[in-house]
């Protein structure tokens, strides 16, 4: 999965910034919640859970389950 993200650096218009493309992996088995964003250089592993309305920017482990802005992990699937 590739993700684009747009620069907003002051100096110049936004329209004329760059955008950034990096990757975000998300594993097999995973349930994103509605209105959740993953972004660029995220990787969900195997069967995590992500809540609704939560921010994904980094490492997610398996079978992890995250909330929040940002996502962090609240507990495990057992």
């Amino acid at each position: 999965l590739s993700v684009s993200d747009h620069e907003f650096a002051l100096g110049q218009p936004i329209s004329q910034q760059p955008y950034v493309h990096a990757p975000a992996h998300i594993g097999e088995d995973v349930w994103i919640g509605a209105y959740s964003f993953v972004g660029r250089g995220a990787n969900v592993g195997r069967g995590a859970v992500i809540s609704a309305r939560s921010h994904v920017s980094g490492d997610i482990p398996e079978n992890g389950v995250v909330s929040g802005q940002p996502a962090t992990v609240i507990k495990f699937r057992i």
